[in-house]
């Protein structure tokens, strides 16, 4: 096992929405006191779950065969279904539908009102890189971190970091 360079070997990063301050600071617009609230993504701990190394602080070494060179990766099986394809459902009703278009994604993004914003993502290992236009935002970036049936990251769309988790749907 080695050390993992995301972390450094802790197992934790510097959380993205409060970006290692543990809380937000708000003026008051009738009074102009700050007022700090809790950071609702890392609960106040400044820290969050290394994502490379899911926690542990050891990255597994890569596998290298007698000959020597690293074994080639084995192309995904024509039965095993896409990663990122499909719809996935977030919070009050927000969605993201992705289709696969040669090496990027068709993207569509909603919520309860029906279609709000389009473009394109790209995934790299277990990250999602969405580039859309938002018809109230404009244009958009968002990274989602992908983990089986769901993916994560943090909204800044709207100025300030919003903490965004989207589930697959499952199709019955």
């Amino acid at each position: 096992m080695s050390k993992c360079t995301q972390c450094g070997g802790t197992g934790k990063t510097t959380c993205p929405a409060c970006h290692g301050e543990g809380f937000f600071v708000k003026t008051s617009a009738d009074t102009g006191e700050e007022v700090r609230r809790l950071c609702g993504y890392c609960g106040g701990d400044r820290q969050i779950r290394c994502g490379a190394c899911r926690g542990t602080g050891d990255i597994a070494p890569v596998h290298t065969p007698a000959g020597g060179a690293p074994a080639a990766a084995k192309p995904r099986p024509a039965n095993q279904p896409d990663r990122l394809a499909g719809r996935w459902s977030g919070q009050q009703g927000t969605w993201y539908e992705f289709v696969p278009d040669g090496s990027r994604y068709k993207t569509t993004a909603g919520g309860p009102r029906g279609v709000s914003g389009t473009g394109t993502a790209t995934i790299n290992g277990h990250k999602v890189a969405v580039d859309a236009t938002d018809v109230l935002c404009g244009h958009y970036q968002l990274e989602l971190s992908l983990q089986g049936d769901h993916m994560e990251g943090i909204d800044r769309k709207a100025g300030f970091p919003i903490p965004v988790r989207f589930e697959r749907v499952v199709k019955k």
